[in-house]
C-alpha cells in the first residue's frame, strides 16, 4: 500500500469517527441478505473492526423503498 493511500485511509477513519453508528435496527433484510449478527456488529462495533464483508452485505441487502434518514446520515454509511 502506498503512503498516499494509507494517509487517505487514515483521514477517512478520522472523518467518519465523528459520526455514531445508527442507534436502531438497520433497514436491511435479515431473513436472507444480512446475518442478524452482522447487522448487530454494524450498529455496535467501532468502525475499524468492520470489514468489507460487513459493507458488502449491507450494500447488497434488500431495503425499504425509503430508508430512514438517521441510517443514511450515520457513519459508517457515508452519503457523499
Amino acid at each position: 500500500m502506498s503512503s498516499a493511500l494509507a494517509t487517505a485511509i487514515e483521514h477517512a477513519y478520522r472523518v467518519f469517527s465523528a459520526y455514531p453508528p445508527p442507534a436502531g435496527t438497520l433497514d436491511v433484510c435479515t431473513r436472507c441478505c444480512v446475518d442478524p449478527e452482522v447487522a448487530l456488529q454494524m450498529r455496535t462495533l467501532p468502525l475499524r473492526p468492520l470489514g468489507r464483508e460487513h459493507f458488502l452485505d449491507y450494500n447488497f441487502s434488500a431495503k425499504s423503498e425509503a430508508q430512514p434518514a438517521a441510517e443514511i446520515q450515520s457513519a459508517p454509511f457515508p452519503t457523499g
